[in-house]
């Protein structure tokens, strides 16, 4: 998978995501489209970080914690494959 790739397949995911909460929506913005850090301008080690962040220390629902398990894993497929 190559990183335009991957960035599409999540954005579309993201947006599709239904937020349990407050804080999911705000994580959900944060990763979509916040000025500070949309994914799509977000280097791939600084991604990793904060979705291990909101996975470790965010209250969120187990489907936001392994939808962002899921993209670290697609992380590690393209890190792997360059």
């Amino acid at each position: 998978m190559k990183l335009h790739e991957f960035k599409a397949k999540w954005m579309s995911r993201l947006a599709l995501y239904e937020p349990r909460n407050e804080r999911e929506r705000e994580l959900r913005d944060l990763l979509i489209n916040s000025k500070l850090n949309p994914l799509r301008l977000m280097t791939l080690p600084n991604l990793a970080h904060t979705l291990y962040l909101i996975v470790t220390r965010e209250d969120v629902s187990d489907d936001l914690k392994e939808l962002c398990l899921a993209m670290l894993r697609d992380i590690q497929e393209i890190e792997g494959g360059e």
